[in-house]
């Protein structure tokens, strides 16, 4: 199967750092001025790399969890990251169509389809069989992009993290970095 690309931008790295102290450093001890002082410290010393990519690990392995109890099996690999940007890569390595089918069109349809797809295998109509499995997994990728694309910032900002999200397929994944990297430079 093929794979796509969820490019990130995280967008209050400062502020994740200054919540991260409030949760340390308890408000009320009277420590107001350490505070604030550990919050300036902690902010100047910890990197947007360092913030960036350890939601990125969150989302390595967040991500293939809540994509299999959509009956999708993948991986997320992160695959590059410059301050505050992060680039991961999903990769579909499986999918249980006949759970997709019935989610999608219903119980009727999902079992009169995978008996097609078994009467194709009994006939070794292999270019059939070929042709259902591509256009099943080229619905799948779409919906999985759009999907992951609308939910992820918001469970994201669910948890203070505010982030810009790109999802881009393979095939334009290398225009779309080095337009962004350009950027950096």
């Amino acid at each position: 199967m093929d794979a796509f690309y969820l490019n990130l931008f995280v967008k209050n790295t400062k502020e994740l750092v200054s919540a991260k102290v409030d949760s340390k450093v308890s408000k009320g001890s009277g420590f107001g001025l350490f505070n604030a002082g550990a919050k300036a410290l902690a902010s100047a010393m910890v990197s947007d790399d360092k913030v960036s990519t350890g939601i990125a690990a969150k989302l390595c392995e967040k991500v293939p969890e809540a994509i299999a109890s959509m009956g999708i099996e993948a991986s997320v690999d992160q695959k590059w990251f410059a301050k505050n940007y992060v680039v991961l890569r999903v990769q579909v390595k499986d999918v249980d169509k006949a759970y997709l089918l019935e989610k999608a069109k219903g119980k009727e349809f999902a079992d009169k389809f995978t008996t097609m797809l078994e009467c194709f295998e009994f006939f070794d109509i292999s270019d059939a069989l070929k042709t259902a499995d591509a256009k099943i997994s080229s619905k799948v990728l779409e919906m999985l992009m759009l999907k992951l694309n609308e939910v992820l910032p918001v469970k994201l900002a669910e948890n203070g993290v505010e982030v810009e999200l790109t999802v881009v397929p393979s095939a334009m994944q290398a225009e779309f970095f080095f337009d962004v990297a350009a950027s950096f430079k």
